[in-house]
């Protein structure tokens, strides 16, 4: 076992770590040096042999890592802007059994590789509208009104002046002067302009009295104020409008992909990082152990004798593939709400196929297959919030669209073949579906299903079961409303939220082994139902939606106390395509809860000599009450009809009351009950109730 780790440069890093187990093989029978001494020499020789060659090599496994952060910052014009690769690959080399000189067998080793390419990048735009001062300031302040901090007041100076004022030794005189505001200075002048000295009283905001220490005439006063600088409403206005075009905070995606080969019935051993010369060649050579994929290695293999013959060997030959996209955007068009946007993607494929030779040592592949599964986040908004109950026979508007989109698809589709020239979109059934693209097509169905609950116009359909691009979910955060002067009187925080997340998935999918694409880039083999088979087959789709939640209130008072309130709704659609049935599983769930927290509750504690101890502590109370109404609904596509099938209904009751002894030590009691009420079916109700304490001790702090 070896490692290195080496940083090039200060953006560049590499590290390698090896791993080679190696066992020392003993021949075969008694080890005794009496009875068997010329055995014993055999056996010591084999051994010497081994330890002095390190043994058989079992099992060979190397990983290493090359990351890059780009410089693309250290530009001036692009410091905003952070970006980052890394490559990561590894190889593992396992020894296949050890069999006799006389066995017809020969399994061979096993090699596999991976490596994962990935991409980081992320764009500041707050530092890039920081770069001009106005932008820079106008961030600083709203920053300031969002963290609540007291905002940096600004005055301006006011003068009231009036002349031809008479002062009567010893007493006041006074003056009007309306400037609105007690911070004030007085000066006073005569005739001949020279600044006297004069007693001044300040009587309210908008008046003031003065007294001179004799009589003067034709006296000049001056009053100086400052006052508070009220903000301009039309700049204050731009500013804002400002701010929320600079709402845009952050934009960062990540992307990466991670391969891997497995070659079963590998014959060359390991010498050199995995590698042994053969026939002049390194095997299985530097691009392999580097764990770069080539779609042609098994070919190579064959050329370079690198395979076994054994036509028994019946382990295939395996491709992997994952690929992950994610993509966030934060968002903040004025101080308090926060729109947090994310779109993923993913998806996973496997590609097994068979190279096996036959009894003259010619080499073929068969059964090739590839099956995977994939997901990407959607926009089901559109059909959201229907409404399917008993009183319209559980009719579904979004599921009927479904249904009479599927003639537009299939004759889209058959346009978009005919394109080929070889294809006649004319011919059509009875009921008008085009040849090959029938009402129960794969095809069909698929496009038509997501069409429908997506809301796409069949016009603007992509024909494809693997989106490229996802779509936007988010998450909205708004807590600005405590730090508010008409609310910072009653509340500490409050903090409104709301969720939406739409995922479309296949759940598996595999290739179809007769698909056969002609010159067209299409394939005219037929199904059992006269449809045209594609590329892939899918068994079951599936759209899962999550408002969670859809809308939430947590308050918590400048008294303790706690109050919070959420609404949470779940859909789930799941469209199989062997049996063409839709099902439709709803969920809504209301949560009320409240708490209350005693600062510094006295607990006195007393020990059996009579001493007392008294802590101090806070004790948390919580209620919360939950009710939830899930229901099932099955739709057949053939049959036209639609079937409640499951339901119930969930009441939920929890209580806890919490009391912190010490840093280490935590009493909770708690009671706890659930009533599941059934909705048709053969079910019964059902109660669980579950209440007690718990003293939870932590040992490190």
């Amino acid at each position: 076992m070896y490692s290195i780790n080496w940083d090039i440069t200060q953006a560049i890093k590499f590290d390698f770590n090896a791993n080679n187990q190696a066992r020392i093989d003993e021949p075969m029978g008694m080890v005794d040096r009496n009875r068997d001494p010329r055995g014993y020499e055999h056996w010591k020789d084999s051994v010497w042999t081994n330890l002095k060659n390190f043994g058989r090599n079992t099992n060979y496994n190397h990983q290493f890592n090359l990351s890059y952060n780009i410089p693309i910052n250290k530009i001036p014009l692009f410091s905003w802007i952070s970006a980052s690769t890394r490559y990561s690959g590894s190889y593992n080399w396992q020894a296949g059994p050890i069999l006799p000189d006389s066995s017809q067998f020969d399994p061979g080793n096993i090699i596999q590789n991976a490596s994962t390419i990935q991409l980081n990048s992320q764009l500041n735009f707050t530092s890039l509208y920081n770069k001009n001062k106005h932008l820079k300031a106008i961030n600083q302040k709203f920053d300031q009104i969002a963290r609540g901090a007291p905002r940096t007041k600004t005055f301006k100076t006011v003068t009231y002046e009036r002349e031809g004022v008479r002062l009567r030794e010893g007493s006041f005189r006074s003056i009007e002067h309306g400037l609105k505001t007690e911070d004030i200075t007085v000066k006073a002048f005569d005739e001949d302009g020279n600044e006297i000295t004069v007693e001044t009283n300040i009587r309210s905001d908008r008046k003031v009295s003065i007294k001179a220490d004799k009589d003067l005439r034709n006296v000049k006063v001056v009053v100086e104020g400052k006052v508070p600088e009220r903000e301009n409403i039309a700049l204050l206005l731009f500013q804002g409008t400002v701010r929320m075009l600079m709402g845009v905070k952050n934009l960062s995606g990540s992307y990466s992909v991670t391969s891997g080969t497995l070659m079963p019935g590998y014959k060359p051993a390991t010498q050199y990082m995995g590698m042994q010369p053969i026939n002049g060649v390194m095997a299985p050579g530097l691009p392999f152990v580097a764990g770069w994929q080539d779609p042609d290695f098994a070919w190579k293999a064959v050329r370079n004798q690198w395979l076994t013959t054994d036509s028994t060997l019946n382990a295939a030959y395996v491709l992997t593939q994952n690929q992950n996209l994610t993509l966030r955007s934060t968002i903040e068009p004025f101080p308090g709400l926060r729109l947090e946007i994310s779109g993923t993607r993913n998806m996973a494929s496997n590609k097994n196929e068979f190279y096996l030779a036959d009894s003259q040592g010619n080499f073929g592949a068969y059964n090739a297959m590839t099956t995977g599964n994939f997901s990407i986040s959607i926009l089901t908004l559109g059909s959201a919030f229907e409404k399917s109950t008993s009183q319209d026979n559980y009719i579904s508007k979004t599921f009927r669209e479904f249904s009479q989109r599927r003639l537009s698809i299939a004759r889209e589709l058959a346009n978009d073949r005919a394109q080929g020239g070889i294809y006649n979109p004319n011919n059509v059934d009875e009921n008008g579906f085009p040849d090959g693209y029938g009402a129960l097509s794969q095809e069909v169905l698929l496009h038509s299903f997501l069409s429908a609950y997506t809301g796409t116009p069949v016009s603007e359909t992509r024909f494809t079961a693997f989106p490229l691009i996802p779509m936007p979910n988010w998450q909205i955060t708004y807590d600005g409303l405590a730090k508010m002067k008409p609310f910072s009187k009653w509340l500490r925080t409050f903090t409104l939220r709301h969720s939406y997340r739409s995922t479309f998935t296949v759940g598996a999918y595999s290739s179809y082994l007769d698909f056969d694409p002609e010159d067209d880039g299409f394939s005219y083999v037929r199904d059992i139902n006269n449809n045209f088979i594609p590329e892939f087959e899918i068994t079951n789709v599936s759209i899962n939606e999550q408002f969670n939640p859809l809308i939430s209130f947590d308050a918590t008072w400048l008294n303790s106390l706690t109050n919070r309130l959420e609404v949470r709704n779940t859909r789930s659609l799941s469209m199989s395509f062997a049996n063409n049935q839709l099902n439709e599983m709803n969920s809504w769930e209301v949560i009320v809860g409240s708490g209350y927290r005693f600062e510094d509750l006295p607990i006195i504690l007393s020990n059996a000599l009579g001493d007392q101890r008294t802590l101090k502590s806070d004790l948390r109370l919580n209620v919360d009450f939950s009710l939830r109404n899930n229901h099932t609904i099955l739709r057949k596509l053939v049959e036209g009809t639609n079937t409640p099938s499951t339901g119930q209904k969930i009441v939920t009751i929890k209580t806890s009351a919490e009391y912190v002894v010490s840093d280490q030590v935590t009493i909770r009691a708690f009671f706890d009950r659930v009533v599941n009420t059934p909705v048709g079916g053969l079910s019964f109700p059902t109660a669980n109730t579950s209440f007690g304490f718990s003293l939870r001790f932590t040992m490190i702090q």
